[in-house]
């Protein structure tokens, strides 16, 4: 039988560890993909490593054979990462690494993998002023304006969502009672709650009465295609009134990035950040708003310095 080749193994492998509409709480294992656009990113990344690999590796036939090495040499041939899409490529591999072992076993190659120095991460660098989002408001309301685009700007204002989990966002989603939006897929293929804040509830149970149980923003289509239209619309408001430029090569990010620097006023009642490695409550208060950001749970310094710092 003919061996397979590096990327096949990985898709291979992958295939057999997706486990869609099983509870990540009661099969617990590291293998499992309980999501198709968490399996699709993971063959992506297996994909191109395993092309990459041929050609540049042609010796290595197996993916136990595969080492940090390899994956180091392969990220440093990458131009422009940013910091936070480096950290998403090691996350898949540690995540490649399990699934190999559970197929094959024998794999390491996620430990000492060297990270490329990150290039500037223009997106993230600053966050949307509450004067700049009253001026989108106001022009919005002013036409009667009740785009995707104006829908989009509340939502990511209100809880932080990206612009491809709005797109994605239905009505039946938003649970007034326990007060979440209930069960968003986040980056990476996540579910999580997502709450609404006490001041934030009026505007979702109107939104909900009129999305009925169908997506808030019904014109766009789903996924990171709707969330670059929701982006476009949005910067052409942006620019309609001039402030376009302030904000490079972003838009419903830098509202994100606005929400973000509100919820942590809220939680520690000051203006000013602290360094959570010597302050508890900036430390706490950042793991909160990291989580419903879809960040996870663990303390990450370079998200927290990507989103709170102000320029």
């Amino acid at each position: 039988m003919k061996q397979r080749t590096l990327d096949h193994q990985f898709i291979y492998a992958i295939n057999n560890c997706v486990r869609i509409g099983h509870s990540k709480r009661s099969e617990g294992t590291s293998y499992s993909v309980h999501s198709f656009a968490r399996a699709d990113e993971l063959k992506s990344t297996g994909r191109d490593f395993g092309r990459w690999m041929k050609s540049a590796h042609p010796e290595i036939k197996l993916l136990r054979n595969v080492t940090s090495d390899h994956i180091s040499e392969w990220l440093s041939q990458k131009n422009g990462l940013s910091r936070s899409t480096i950290d998403e490529y090691i996350s898949r591999f540690n995540k490649l690494e399990n699934i190999a072992n559970n197929q094959f076993g024998g794999c390491s190659f996620s430990d000492g993998i060297i990270a490329p120095a990150p290039a500037r991460d223009y997106i993230r660098d600053k966050a949307m002023t509450p004067e700049h989002i009253s001026m989108l408001r106001q022009s919005f309301d002013a036409r009667d304006a009740r785009t995707d685009a104006r829908i989009a700007l509340e939502v990511t204002a209100r809880t932080g969502l990206r612009a491809h989990e709005v797109a994605n966002l239905q009505g039946s989603q938003i649970d007034l009672q326990r007060g979440v939006l209930a069960r968003v897929e986040r980056k990476g293929g996540k579910i999580q709650d997502v709450p609404i804040r006490d001041k934030d509830r009026a505007y979702f149970a109107a939104l909900k009465f009129l999305a009925g149980d169908g997506r808030v923003c019904p014109h766009v289509s789903r996924g990171h295609k709707g969330g670059v239209s929701l982006d476009t619309a949005l910067r052409r408001e942006m620019k309609r009134l001039g402030i376009d430029r302030e904000y490079e090569n972003t838009s419903l990010h830098a509202v994100r990035k606005a929400y973000t620097l509100e919820r942590m006023r809220e939680l520690t009642g000051r203006d000013e950040r602290l360094n959570p490695l010597t302050n508890a409550d900036e430390k706490a208060a950042w793991q909160i708003v990291q989580k419903e950001l879809g960040h996870g749970e663990a303390f990450r310094m370079e998200l927290y310095k990507t989103y709170t710092a102000t320029k």
